[in-house]
């Protein structure tokens, strides 16, 4: 009997631990083409504590290293990445709870800033990606991680900016490996728009990387949606900026963008088409003359994807930003988490926090302010009416600090949330990180 109940025992405790679900989150290192640092930051936003393993893996796929650690609970810990993986590869979080959340910071030689947050997948999907070439970049590289170590075959799709296909390439991608696609390789560089990549065998997560000149930019795959907000609208003398938007419906479009400043006030409105595929370059600078912390508001018939760039024509300086979804104003949603980093990678970065109201309604935006142990620093309650903005500095806050979480709890998922890095010596933007929902 005895033996019986030993047995039973073993088998519950299996069924138990086979039934912890390994949550997974994965990004691609590029070293070769990003040079400068790059780090990892990982947070626990449950208050647990959970413990994470983050392994390393050459390009081939090969384990180079593991890293086990327990998180505080509502703390933060910084991995440098080059002291565990030496050459282009790809990295993997793994931790059996989702409010976790990682993000891969790459400070480059110039000091510009790029933050992806880590992709999670759960298997045969299609992604999108926004390849058309931006004014004053040579050339744009995908870069195809394989998280779950299946080796799936990736399929990417070229089409012009006439949605016409232009290329389909295939290459089968290495359990943990990576892939690197030089978009001009398969489609000329001056034509290529959308790109649609998708896996057969199992999931993949990526991104791509934009090179031009002393800019190095990285932007996740997009989501497509029919309504988008973008925030940071700006147009001054001596500055172009302007909007890529690319077909996702595979259909066609009518697109309607409504530029506003920061009252929210309309400045401009236009109409724009897109036949099936396509892609298009809209410049803003004729619309919107002597606008700072403006929004744009893009709304269209079937589904698309966007993104945002200004430069500055004095300094060479670049910045680019995804469109964000937009809530519509009448949808009720439920809480959301949101949550950003600040990294004092250089004395000189002050990191200015962004919140607006995209909804309909006022909310109260509950702001909590956390060190890297977990321990929270500060708190605020902020009112905010319907399409308003509130911005501040938060280096106070850390004063000597150098890691640390900021929380928004968002009560109708209707804020969008920002932080700016800026250079405090001479005002220039380091870079521009976006908050993770949770």
């Amino acid at each position: 009997m005895k033996k019986i109940a030993s047995i039973l025992i073993i088998v519950i405790t299996l069924c138990l631990v086979s039934s912890v679900e390994s949550y997974t989150l994965s990004v691609s290192h590029l070293p070769q083409l990003q040079k400068g640092r790059a780090f990892l930051l990982i947070t626990d936003l449950s208050g647990i504590g959970p413990s994470i393993d983050v392994s390393f893996y050459d390009e081939s796929g090969k384990a180079v290293a593991v890293v086990r650690k327990l998180l505080s609970p509502k703390g933060k810990i910084q991995i440098s990445v080059g002291d565990h993986l030496k050459s282009s590869g790809s990295i993997v979080v793994e931790s059996s709870n989702k409010m976790i959340y990682a993000e891969y910071w790459q400070v480059y030689k110039n000091l510009a800033v790029a933050v992806l947050p880590l992709q999670s997948s759960d298997g045969e999907e299609r992604y999108l990606l926004n390849c058309f070439r931006f004014p004053s970049c040579e050339e744009s590289y995908i870069a195809i991680c394989d998280p779950k170590g299946t080796g799936p075959m990736v399929q990417m799709e070229f089409y012009n900016k006439s949605g016409e296909l232009v290329k389909i390439a295939r290459k089968m991608l290495r359990p943990h490996g990576i892939l690197v696609f030089k978009t001009g390789d398969y489609a000329p560089k001056d034509m290529v728009g959308k790109v649609s990549v998708r896996s057969f065998g199992g999931s993949i997560t990526l991104y791509t990387i934009y090179l031009c000149g002393k800019n190095y930019f990285a932007l996740p795959a997009s989501r497509p949606y029919k309504n988008f907000i973008v925030e940071g609208l700006s147009s001054s003398k001596g500055t172009t900026n302007g909007i890529i938007i690319v077909d996702a419906s595979s259909k066609g479009t009518h697109v309607n963008l409504e530029l506003l400043d920061d009252r929210n006030e309309t400045i401009s409105s236009l109409e724009r088409s897109l036949s099936a595929n396509s892609a298009i370059l809209i410049d803003l600078s004729e619309f919107a003359d002597n606008v700072e912390n403006g929004t744009i508001r893009i709304n269209s018939e079937s589904e698309i994807i966007a993104n945002y760039w200004k430069e500055d024509l004095g300094t060479g300086d670049l910045m680019f930003d995804t469109a964000w979804n937009d809530p519509k104003p009448s949808a009720r949603y439920s809480e959301n988490v949101l949550s950003t980093s600040y990294l004092s990678f250089q004395d000189s970065a002050e990191f200015i926090v962004s919140i607006l109201n995209t909804g309909g309604e006022s909310v109260i935006a509950e702001i909590e302010i956390y060190n890297s142990e977990g321990e929270r620093i500060g708190s605020k309650k902020i009112p905010l009416e319907p399409y308003k903005r509130f911005k501040e500095s938060i280096n106070h806050y850390f004063g000597d600090l150098r890691l640390g979480t900021i929380v928004v709890r968002d009560p109708n998922s209707s804020l969008l949330v920002t932080s700016s890095i800026v250079n405090t010596k001479n005002g220039r933007l380091f870079g521009k990180t976006q908050a993770i929902s949770r």
